[in-house]
């Protein structure tokens, strides 16, 4: 049984209350890696961005779904936290299997596009929810409501985020972690946040797939 959208909304402030100021922590730390992109790529920065992306999904599966919407991961059959499970766990992997590289590409519209992706998911996406009076927002007072960022609390930001730095490096990465990346991504227009509970914010997780999945079938032709 699907929640009705008042209750879902529910869970979602109640989440963003419950968690704060994490919210905070994850984009300061998300921010921080991608200047480093800019400033000083290279292994280092590729083991502490699995980390992070490890640490954001592993996070995710448990206090997102586990914790805060079991019920609806019950529904599921448990089938969104585990997904989130297993790219934690690949992301994890790569720190010792060293195949993403973290780094801008030679494509200038490449490196463009992926970088107002990047924006979105740490400062869009939540404020898109706001203007659709979505409550990605901590009540400080009767009268004053504090916004907060999202990414690495929320899957489907944290997805936008992962997949947008994987697009600039690929076909330099692990192919392994990018299926279930798009997946979640790809099949985003058809679940109930977009279609029952008017989350239009996803459709930037959607176009963010669909980017990464041109640039895999292009890189694919150019290999035949």
């Amino acid at each position: 049984m699907i929640a009705s959208e008042q209750n879902f909304w529910s869970l979602i402030h109640q989440y963003d209350t419950a968690v704060f100021p994490v919210q905070y922590l994850f984009s300061l730390i998300a921010v921080i890696l991608v200047i480093g992109m800019f400033k000083s790529p290279g292994e280092k920065l590729n083991r502490l961005i699995n980390l992070f992306l490890a640490m954001s999904y592993l996070w995710i599966g448990i206090v997102f779904f586990l914790v805060h919407n079991r019920t609806l991961s019950e529904q599921m059959h448990y089938f969104q936290p585990a997904l989130m499970f297993l790219i934690a766990f690949l992301f994890f992997v790569d720190i010792f299997r060293k195949k993403n590289r973290f780094r801008f590409s030679q494509s200038s519209w490449r490196n463009a596009f992926a970088l107002v992706l990047i924006v979105y998911s740490i400062f869009g996406y939540p404020l898109v929810g706001w203007l659709l009076e979505h409550p990605y927002a901590v009540k400080i007072s009767d009268t004053l409501a504090l916004w907060v960022p999202i990414l690495g609390v929320y899957p489907c930001p944290t997805t936008i985020f992962a997949l947008s730095l994987l697009s600039l490096a690929y076909p330099h990465n692990d192919k392994k972690v990018i299926f279930p990346l798009l997946f979640w991504a790809l099949s985003s227009v058809f679940g109930p946040p977009l279609r029952v509970y008017g989350v239009y914010e996803d459709i930037g997780l959607f176009l963010t797939g669909l980017f990464l999945l041109i640039i895999v079938i292009k890189n694919h032709k150019r290999e035949r």
